[in-house]
């Protein structure tokens, strides 16, 4: 009726129809009841008769209780809400695949090319001796430092050497 209402009366009526067709498909016992569409406003009834004449005998009838139509209406949206989510799993797991194969293709076209290891070493040098200065910078700091004491080592052993062949010229003169 609101969806009338606000679009018009064909509008409520198609609406309705569509969710009378729904319920007839998912809730047993609703396949002979009329639609919206073809049921008609009910007369006023007149003042001396009681607004519902079935309200007494409503206490044996099960669909007349709030409790039936609470449990039909909870059954339904737990039904909706299980194939809601496994429809998101199955598009959750479609988007996966194209991003794996995305990821694939990219490493495949980009990654694999020639050179693209010392490319990659010497962009990630500074980043990777920030990251884990344990592995690489102390590393590469001892490495360097040995190498200097190394070259001052081969300094003096020629220092050393030259003197030694000076020391040889004189006492050969001698």
């Amino acid at each position: 009726m609101a969806v009338g209402q606000v679009a018009g009366p064909h509008a409520g009526l198609a609406a309705a129809d569509v969710v009378h067709g729904w319920l007839s498909d998912h809730v047993p016992g609703t396949h002979g009841a009329p639609t919206p569409a073809s049921s008609q406003p009910a007369p006023a009834q007149p003042a001396g008769q009681p607004a519902d004449p079935g309200a007494k005998d409503r206490g044996s009838d099960p669909h007349s209780r709030g409790e039936y139509w609470y449990d039909q209406l909870t059954g339904i949206i737990k039904s909706v809400t299980a194939e809601l989510e496994q429809e998101f799993h199955a598009e959750a797991q479609r988007t996966l695949r194209v991003l794996a194969a995305a990821i694939d293709l990219f490493k495949d076209r980009v990654a694999t090319t020639p050179g693209v290891e010392i490319e990659y070493e010497r962009l990630c040098l500074e980043f990777q001796q920030d990251i884990w200065p344990g592995k690489f910078s102390e590393a590469s700091a001892k490495v360097t430092a040995d190498l200097t004491a190394l070259q001052q080592q081969v300094h003096n052993a020629t220092a050393a050497a030259d003197q030694v062949a000076v020391l040889a010229g004189q006492a050969t003169r001698l």
